[in-house]
């Protein structure tokens, strides 16, 4: 990567896993049933300027596999991508970090998710992306809503 940069360029500077951590809270026991666990997931999405110039979007990720009222698994992931963005205009910033950033970024903490619950010896957690652009229309609007509110 040079030096030079058309305007509004982005540029991903790394992609890291801050954080994971996976359990499983009542094995072995819970190991037994496994294969009937049902998987649920919660994906949020947050940033933050590291700098004039710098910026980090993090995907927060748990998940946990349940069969009946028993805890098979439970997975956290921090995923995070930093990216410089010297000529983006500042009204385009947000919805990069909060729309398409994740959106590059999903894809290898799914895999990380995956491979983790296949090693620990249940059905690999498949998370569903979500739609990233729906919900920051969502946020945007709920935010324009209290402004004229209030």
């Amino acid at each position: 990567m040079t030096g030079t940069s058309r305007p509004g360029a982005v540029e991903l500077v790394h992609h890291y896993v801050r954080d994971m951590s996976f359990e499983h809270p009542n094995a072995p026991y819970s190991l037994m049933h496994a294969k009937d666990a049902v998987p649920e997931a919660n994906v949020e999405v947050t940033y933050r300027q590291l700098d004039v110039v710098n910026f980090e979007s993090e995907l927060i990720i748990t998940g946990a596999a349940k069969a009946g009222d028993t805890v098979v698994a439970v997975v956290e992931l921090s995923y995070a991508g930093a990216y410089r963005m010297p000529d983006m205009p500042t009204e385009l910033i947000e919805q990069f970090l909060l729309v398409d950033a994740p959106r590059e970024l999903f894809p290898f903490a799914r895999a990380l998710i995956a491979l983790i619950t296949l090693q620990a010896g249940i059905p690999p957690l498949m998370v569903v992306a979500p739609n990233f652009q729906d919900s920051y229309r969502r946020m945007y609007a709920e935010r324009a809503e209290k402004e004229k509110a209030g």
